[in-house]
């Protein structure tokens, strides 16, 4: 049984089981090696309930144990340290832009095997641009036959039907409305596939690869072709129970006497360029109005820390500056003084993130029995 649809099982010790499953997934991911007894006391688990579910993991051959370490101690046993798989699961994380697509293959330990870019384009409808995600994905295949890809995750604007695998209406990309795109890649590959947003699968990846693996609230900002934000929350994704994303790029402000969305104000789709708009006074206003809206959702979330991606991120410290200049005087409280930065995996965060959301969920799925 699918993840998503947990919830309705009445087999509530089923899915307290693949809840923990996943919980240790985390912790193996995040930290690369871990004990049983580490697991025990990060989790509150009982040493008899770890040593079940990590059995589960390694039969299922998503686990090993590697050789033991010397208790330094001096009593009981030695500790046998744990640890993913790295060639258990390849996954393709595709980054879905507005106008520009990309590709990558990763194994469990988050590590790019291969990557491939797509063109840029300006025809937005369904089908020229599934045919081009449908190139990149079966140049990956073709490139990397010894390896077996179990999943394939694609990170795109919102707003989408996570669940159900849909694109719902996103602004500036002409026709795609309810299209079904988890059901058609995977209906052609033959694999599962889920769909993310963009800015929640770089949020993900900052998490588990970048700069925010010690964190347990952060916010992460994506400036890219349009403006988006993932909230990760004591330590998890935030969804609301609609599995309504954060739309920063939709916080309403009002700039020269006009009323509107951040995004609109602030087209980042029209720039090829960025490096062109240093000088640029209008630009200063547009990240004068993005430090703006993300005091106002500091002040709602209370991060640790902000990080920057997107494309607008190879600016560094140009984008910084306002941002934080803004954010300083418009931060309430103990929200004073956060910390801003740019993302350290900016330029692949989107596609890591969505295929090690993708490698997540598929693992779940195998240890419920419903993948082989």
């Amino acid at each position: 049984m699918p993840m998503e649809n947990l919830e309705k099982s009445k087999d509530t010790r089923r899915v307290l089981r693949l809840r923990n499953l996943q919980n240790l997934l985390d912790i193996l991911l995040q930290r690369g090696e871990v004990a049983r007894v580490e697991l025990s006391q990060l989790t509150g688990l009982t040493k008899t309930t770890i040593t079940s579910l990590v059995k589960d993991l390694i039969d299922k051959g998503i686990v090993k144990e590697k050789d033991p370490i010397l208790n330094k101690m001096g009593v009981g046993r030695n500790i046998i340290p744990l640890k993913i798989k790295k060639d258990a699961v390849y996954t393709i994380g595709i980054k879905f832009q507005r106008h520009h697509l990309s590709g990558l293959l990763i194994n469990t330990h988050g590590e790019i095997l291969y990557k491939k870019n797509g063109p840029v384009y300006k025809d937005t409808t369904p089908q020229k641009v599934i045919n081009m995600l449908f190139d990149i994905i079966d140049d990956i295949l073709i490139d990397n036959k010894s390896r077996r890809v179990s999943a394939i995750g694609i990170g795109m604007p919102g707003p989408l039907d996570t669940v159900g695998g849909i694109v719902m209406n996103p602004p500036y990309l002409s026709g795609w409305k309810d299209v079904p795109l988890a059901e058609i890649i995977s209906g052609r590959y033959k694999i599962p596939v889920w769909i993310e947003n963009d800015a929640n699968c770089a949020s993900l990846a900052e998490k588990w690869y970048g700069g925010a693996r010690e964190l347990n609230t952060f916010l992460f900002v994506l400036l890219s072709d349009g403006i988006g934000g993932g909230v990760i929350r004591n330590g998890e994704l935030y969804k609301s129970p609609k599995n309504y994303e954060i739309e920063v790029g939709h916080i309403v402000l009002r700039y020269k006497d006009k009323v509107g969305f951040l995004e609109d104000f602030c087209r980042f789709d029209l720039i090829d360029d960025p490096l062109s708009l240093i000088d640029d006074k209008g630009f200063l206003d547009m990240l004068y109005l993005i430090g703006e809206a993300i005091a106002t959702m500091a002040n709602i979330i209370g991060p640790e820390k902000i990080f920057i991606g997107g494309k607008m991120a190879v600016l560094g410290d140009v984008i910084l500056k306002p941002i934080k200049e803004r954010l300083d005087k418009y931060s309430f409280g103990r929200n004073t003084d956060i910390p801003v930065e740019i993302s350290r995996i900016y330029k692949d965060a989107i596609s890591i993130g969505a295929a090690t959301h993708a490698m997540r969920k598929y693992i779940i799925r195998k240890m419920a029995g419903d993948i082989e």
